[in-house]
């Protein structure tokens, strides 16, 4: 999907005030950070590592596992590609509503393709196709499984490969990452980023976790020079001075929580409960694509349009709790709108 996922911010230049459409943490880069990385705009004039591998080093030293267990990628998106090419031609089960990409990157790839509801999902222990896909947390739900269940899943189904989307474990009140999983699961393949917790989702940085076997036969597919040698540079700060970096996580749960119990006081739509900074809000009248635009023109708000998830309809909207002052106005926006719905 080119197209159609959230925070398309660029289509409406200088009418935005808050974008609520994006899961990204919304206190943007830390100063440290920026000021780094403005330094570092000469490395550019040289090719990047083919490989990334110093990056890959300092993901597995963090975390505490094998070097060879690391690939970095373009992005969360390449991983997607990139495992759904190893398994060209297979058949993959995908849990919905879930994040695009697993859908596209298996059709291009020529898998055959069986959708399941995540509550469906919740329910079953035994699968038949070669992979799994999900998001743990989920987006745009927030659904999340523990790791305990995920690696009983890989125990139950030593034939199938359980591809889960991490890019959110940063962002959720619960403990839910399967890395320290990988070790025990030759089945698991992890799919992680590092730029929304750090607000950087413009570098392009993510990694795969799973066992030595498979992250070499990723690296056999990966084109040289993915990752830009700035976004390299980025991760290794990152990495390097992760706690000083990382922002307060527990303040925009929080916002998230206090925005979800606010707008559950609002007749006229339902809140699905999350444990991460956004949520899926469904209104009972009108279309997410008029509520999207009405908060836009009357209020300078973004919110996605989540109708184009599959298992979703027009009456869903994603939101991504932003400062307690445009949460008001966007709780004050809905109501507004919903009293235009008869």
């Amino acid at each position: 999907m080119i197209n159609g996922h959230g925070n398309d911010i660029h289509l409406y230049e200088g009418q935005i005030v808050a974008d609520f459409s994006s899961n990204v943490v919304p206190y943007g880069m830390h100063p440290l950070l920026a000021n780094f990385l403005s330094s570092q705009i000469i490395i550019a004039r040289n090719y990047p590592e083919p490989d990334a591998v110093s990056l890959s080093k300092k993901i597995a030293n963090f975390y505490g596992i094998p070097k060879e267990s690391v690939v970095i990628t373009n992005g969360s998106a390449e991983a997607f590609y990139l495992v759904a090419h190893l398994f060209s031609g297979c058949s993959s089960t995908i849990v919905v509503p879930s994040f695009a990409e697993y859908e596209d990157a298996s059709r291009i790839h020529k898998h055959t393709q069986l959708f399941i509801d995540n509550v469906d999902f919740a329910k079953k222990s035994n699968f038949d196709t070669n992979l799994v896909w999900l998001g743990n947390p989920n987006n745009p739900d927030g659904r999340h499984f523990d790791a305990d269940y995920i690696e009983n899943l890989c125990k139950l189904n030593p034939n199938t490969y359980f591809v889960v989307d991490e890019a959110y474990t940063g962002l959720s009140s619960e403990d839910c990452s399967a890395i320290n999983k990988v070790s025990n699961c030759e089945n698991l393949i992890l799919i992680r980023s590092l730029t929304k917790v750090f607000a950087i989702p413009g570098l392009r940085l993510g990694y795969i976790v799973a066992s030595p076997t498979i992250c070499e036969k990723i690296k056999s597919l990966k084109m040289p020079w993915s990752v830009n040698s700035i976004a390299i540079a980025a991760g290794s700060f990152i990495i390097d001075n992760y706690n000083l970096l990382v922002p307060n996580i527990e303040e925009l749960l929080q916002l998230s929580r206090n925005l979800q119990r606010q707008l559950k006081t609002v007749e006229g739509i339902d809140v699905i409960d999350s444990p991460t900074n956004y949520f899926l809000v469904k209104s009972h009248k009108g279309k997410s694509s008029d509520l999207k635009s009405f908060l836009i023109s009357n209020y300078g708000l973004l919110v996605r349009d989540a109708s184009n998830f599959r298992g979703l309809n027009s009456s869903y909207i994603r939101i991504a709790a932003q400062q307690e002052s445009y949460n008001s106005i966007l709780v004050e926006g809905i109501k507004q709108w919903i009293t235009t719905q008869s």
